[in-house]
């Protein structure tokens, strides 16, 4: 093969230059498309993020109101048991001083 230019050698540089060009457009599709995958994948990552603080806040909220609930009802139980214990002590010192 000589180095001589003819217009088959041309064709055929046309050919393979423009088989490289549509690759190449073929490779920079496919990286836009990677980018905007990762792009979204980075949103869901970041909304499932705040969705799961906002999940947490919630959990730690509603344990907050159960605790003071049986806080709550834990002291009036306990009242209660207290002015049962003063009756039946009232009612014990009645009975001893018959």
């Amino acid at each position: 093969m000589s180095g001589k230019k003819t217009p088959e050698n041309s064709d055929v540089l046309r050919c393979l230059a423009n088989s490289v060009s549509q690759q190449l457009a073929t490779v920079a599709d496919e990286c836009q498309r990677c980018e905007e995958t990762v792009r979204s994948l980075d949103c869901v990552q970041r909304e499932r993020e705040r969705a799961s603080a906002a999940d947490h806040a919630k959990i730690q909220n509603l344990v907050a109101e159960m605790v003071e609930e049986m806080n709550k009802r834990i002291s009036q139980r306990e009242m209660k048991l207290r002015e049962e214990y003063v009756d039946k002590l009232s009612h014990l010192g009645k009975v001893c001083h018959c």
